[in-house]
């Protein structure tokens, strides 16, 4: 049996444990967090779903920026930002659940936090596979939590999602 090539997630990793990618402890520390739960896995009943981390990194991919110089073209996401993706929905319980019910992600301005949040929030309503998905966005005040949910609407309603949902602000 061959063994399957290496994502980009996986790559960031690697170069991250590695000391190739500088980055602060706590990324660090969730490399290394990922390294250690494969020996884990089998003593917690998880285990690491390649297919469906890469399902998921693959939706988000094909929606489209909506403004600023980028609107209309694909999101690309960044070796980092696939990394934070794959572990929320790559890790599953025995049952097949996402071992991961809640990700707290902190990043610095201007580096695509509300389309990555607006991207994940898409796929968990369209493509996670539960049945009538509730998402929230939260933020401090209101009109901030707004600012991701407008720009998932405008990201629906460029793309052939617009089929499948009303969208109403």
């Amino acid at each position: 049996m061959t063994t399957p090539k290496k994502h980009i997630a996986e790559i960031y990793a690697e170069q991250v444990l590695n000391g190739e990618v500088v980055c602060c402890k706590y990324v660090k520390l969730a490399v290394k967090r990922y390294f250690s739960d494969f020996e884990d896995t089998s003593d917690k009943g998880w285990h690491f779903d390649r297919n469906a981390a890469a399902r998921a990194i693959k939706f988000i991919e094909s929606l489209r920026h909506t403004k600023g110089e980028w609107a209309g073209c694909p999101f690309k996401l960044e070796s980092w930002q696939q990394f934070v993706v794959w572990n929320i929905f790559g890790w599953k319980n025995g049952d097949g659940t996402r071992r991961f019910r809640y990700a707290y992600i902190e990043i610095a301005r201007k580096n695509g936090k509300t389309a990555l949040s607006a991207g994940i929030g898409l796929y968990m309503l369209f493509a996670d596979g539960e049945s009538r998905p509730e998402l929230y966005s939260a933020a401090t005040v209101k009109d901030q939590a707004k600012i991701c949910f407008a720009d998932a609407v405008e990201i629906v309603k460029a793309t052939d999602l617009k089929k499948y949902l009303e969208t109403v602000i």
